[in-house]
């Protein structure tokens, strides 16, 4: 099974892909492209501060994990 892996780092940009060369800027947005993977989806948060509330729902269960790895 594919695994979709996104990746999160205060100096992306929300209009990225979400790849490691062009990560996201905010968690909301990866787990938005987290929910719409068509399989298992991985979330690679790197170090820094992300002031933003985050609201993890059943669509966040099961498939989609959050990792405190350095992205």
């Amino acid at each position: 099974m594919t695994q979709y892996k996104f990746y999160v780092n205060t100096t992306g940009d929300d209009k990225n892909p979400g790849t490691k060369a062009l990560p996201f800027r905010t968690i909301t947005a990866a787990q938005k492209a987290a929910r719409r993977a068509p399989g298992p989806a991985v979330v690679e948060v790197g170090s820094g501060t992300y002031g933003e509330a985050l609201l993890f729902t059943e669509k966040d269960s099961g498939d989609t994990y959050l990792t405190g790895e350095k992205a």
